[in-house]
């Protein structure tokens, strides 16, 4: 009988190596059966999930894989996951890749030297429930935590292949792929399967474009219209039925208690419901792009224990129905892919999720493990770093599949991090290195992920980051550059975006460096400055005038303002904070969507008004010009400008908007501050002659034509001039809702 054993584990070693040579194509007669059907404990199955019939694959479309384990590994596996044993000789540990990897290795045309290799993530289905109607309070009142988290929650499925492999096959043509299973002490292959993919109409992954300003998507332009929609949470105008119950009336207090202010719970499902019904409104309305962020409340994956993700799985799949639904409706996410709050102290008044453990709350799992006292720890810890790459490379296993994913973001607000208050940055400017060199080690890694270098990476800072801070310059991972900047100077932004944006952040000038913290270094060789470029698109991934918007803003004007002036700014994209809470202004974003795309910001060398073209060297870079940035705005001028002038000097597109109508004389809850009373301290009129002009064009004879927004195709007025400086005059720029924002377009003259 030995013998007998022994022969058959030689017999089988034989057909396994052979395996990797051999292509097998039996899937091909049943599509809907497990492909490989091995009979000993070493074996295990693969098969094509959402695939039900002999149809090919498509270019682009989601390959959903589903792996099971050899039964040594699949029962140490379960040992894990259920908790049987505690002895770590019978145990494995399916999310860190030291202990299980399980890999498909991708092959197009017999391409053998640049094989695509996927990583696997372990897997579990849940089905979800609530309650429905919602039940009154047992008080009469609010929900308690406990009555909360009965409101509803996930069951779990039988799940047949706890490993899944989602591949997005980018060619069409023949294909090969083999699995691969490994383990502390031991190694599987499958066999090679083949399988054939189709042409298909699926578009790409967003890009950034060839000037290096903006972002392209199949070699069109791309100009993300939206807004933060940071997470799933109860508001007013999602589920109002949710959020009264969440209104808290005690001792003459009234105070609301979203979800992250519950403890040891998540959101219930209803909410994740509500959020899809919220983006579906969106992307009806025209808004393309969306961006969310990885939250213990939601959907973060590890939290409560080290790289363990068991307990999180059901908010795991939660973002796979939301990731589909965005596919669905083809919205573009920028996934923010950790919260900085975890990192501070009681800010915001949050107390569960932060970095305390003092205070009756659980503790961050790195944290915990590593006797991490400091924040700052978690980023020079080695082997902190080396788990949260684990996390990372679940991330881009689960959901780096897929084109609707425009962009990862490593962590919000790095600049944020272990301050007492918010956007206190001394403790990042102290630490900026460590910081730095995080962020560099984390995008470097992710990178090397086939998932990783398919999408744009970029990293978030509050406001400015620090001119030590060179993660943008000095790494080649970054693909593009966010800051969160808010207080815009309502409602005078056109001095903001001439004045910081066009003279500070995005100015390629060598004579004004000083403030530079984005484009530009120079150092000292032999006397001289030796300038660096750093051309890399910008943009604002939180934007608000946060003056009108902390002192409720009903009606969305000066978000409105600054949103379609920052389109003609030269930032990449500008997202708003606040607008996914204005359901009624989603149209906007429609408008703006409609307005933007008659440009081809990808080529004919598109600058900001404020900014000339510069043509000395290889680079056309963007200098800023005093001269032309006067003309866009004056502090006493009640109207300003906004636009974006064509490397011929012969087209221009922008928005001009007046500024005596504003939130402060068409909402009454406010006093006007005193830094601004000399432009607001008067009543909303119609205005004309206010001497705006845009410069620089090439001389010649020019049509202008003035539009409305919500009408792009009849001109409300048109005017006729010659000459390098244009005179931006409607007869009256409106004093109302809907005629405080003109659009403009200026082209070559065709006299007939």
């Amino acid at each position: 009988m030995r013998n007998l054993l022994l022969l058959f584990l030689v017999f089988y070693a034989s057909i396994n190596s052979m395996a990797q040579k051999v292509a097998v194509s039996a899937y091909n007669e049943a599509r809907d059966t497990p492909i490989d059907e091995m009979l000993n404990d070493r074996s295990f199955e693969v098969k094509f999930l959402n695939q039900q019939n002999l149809d090919p694959f498509l270019r682009l479309q989601r390959m959903e894989i589903g792996v099971t384990l050899p039964l040594n590994v699949n029962g140490k596996v379960r040992n894990f996951i259920d908790r049987y044993l505690s002895d770590t000789n019978y145990l494995i540990n399916p999310y860190l890749e030291w202990e299980l990897k399980v890999e498909a290795r991708f092959i197009f045309e017999n391409d053998t030297l640049n094989p695509i290799l996927v990583d696997g993530f372990y897997i579990q289905n849940y089905q979800s429930f609530m309650k429905n109607p919602l039940p009154e309070p047992k008080n009469g009142a609010y929900y308690t935590d406990e009555e909360y988290f009965k409101l509803g929650g996930w069951r779990k499925l039988e799940n047949q292949f706890p490993f899944h492999i989602r591949f997005a096959p980018p060619k069409a043509g023949s294909w090969r792929m083999q699995i691969r299973i490994q383990t502390a002490d031991d190694l599987f292959w499958s066999p090679i399967f083949d399988f054939y993919v189709d042409e298909s109409e699926n578009h790409g992954y967003v890009q950034v474009g060839e000037n290096k300003r903006f972002l392209e998507l199949d070699g069109s332009p791309f100009y993300p219209v939206g807004m933060n929609t940071p997470w799933p949470e109860t508001a007013p105008e999602f589920d109002s039925t949710l959020f009264s119950y969440n209104i808290i009336k005690e001792q003459d207090k009234t105070w609301y208690r979203p979800e992250m202010y519950r403890d040891k719970g998540f959101c219930v499902p209803r909410v994740y419901d509500k959020y899809k019904d919220v983006w579906s409104k969106m992307a009806e309305s025209g808004v393309n792009y969306v961006r969310t962020i990885m939250n213990p409340i939601s959907t973060e994956i590890e939290w409560e224990k080290l790289g363990d993700y068991t307990n999180r799985l059901n908010q795991a799949q939660e973002m796979d129905e939301l990731l589909e639904f965005a596919e669905a409706k083809n919205l573009f996410i920028h996934w923010d892919l950790a919260i900085h709050y975890t990192f501070k102290f009681n800010v915001y008044y949050l107390t569960q999720w932060d970095w305390i453990d003092n205070d009756g709350t659980p503790s961050y799992c790195y944290k915990k493990a590593f006797n991490l006292e400091r924040p700052i720890e978690f980023f020079s810890n080695q082997d902190a770093k080396k788990y949260y790459k684990q996390r990372l490379r679940y991330i881009m296993a689960r959901w780096g599949y897929s084109p609707n994913i425009a962009a990862f973001e490593i962590m919000s607000e790095i600049s944020n991090i272990g301050s007492t208050a918010d956007d206190n940055n001394e403790f990042y400017n102290k630490n900026t290195q460590v910081f730095q060199d995080w962020q560099i080690e984390m995008g470097d890694y992710l990178k090397s992920l086939y998932h990783g270098k398919i999408h744009l990476l970029t990293a978030s800072y509050s406001g400015e980051m620090s001119q030590k801070d060179s993660t943008f310059f000095k790494s080649k991972s970054y693909d593009f550059m966010t800051s969160n900047v808010y207080d815009f100077g309502t409602p005078d932004f056109a001095k903001f975006f001439t004045k910081v944006v066009a003279k500070r952040l995005l100015n390629e000038s060598e004579k004004e460096l000083s403030e530079n913290a984005y484009n530009v270094r120079s150092s000292e060789k032999s006397g001289e400055n030796v300038f660096s470029y750093n051309i890399k698109p910008l943009m604002f991934s939180e934007s608000e005038p946060i003056d009108c918007v902390r002192n409720c803003e009903r009606s969305g004007i000066e978000i409105n303002r600054s949103q379609w002036q920052s389109l003609f700014s030269g930032l990449a994209a500008s997202l708003s904070w606040s607008s996914w809470y204005k359901t009624d202004n989603y149209k906007v974003y429609g408008q703006m969507q409609k307005w933007i795309s008659t440009v081809d910001f990808l080529y004919g060398d598109w600058h900001p008004g404020a900014s000339e073209l510069y043509d000395g060297d290889s680079l056309k870079r963007w200098n800023y010009n005093a001269n032309y940035a006067e003309a866009m705005d004056a502090s006493w001028r009640k109207a300003d400008l906004s636009y974006m002038r064509s490397g011929q000097k012969s087209e221009a597109i922008g928005v001009l908007t007046n500024k005596t109508y504003n939130f402060y004389n068409t909402d009454t809850c406010v006093t006007i501050p005193v830094e601004i009373q000399h432009l607001l301290k008067r009543e909303a009129v119609n205005l004309k002659k206010q001497k705006l002009q845009v410069k620089g064009m090439k001389k010649g004879t020019y049509q202008i034509d003035y539009y409305l927004p919500e009408n792009q195709e009849e001109p409300i007025f048109t005017s006729v001039q010659t000459g390098r400086n244009l005179d931006i005059d409607l007869p009256s720029i409106a004093a109302t809702k809907e005629g405080y924002i003109v659009l403009f377009r200026v082209g070559w003259h065709s006299k007939r």
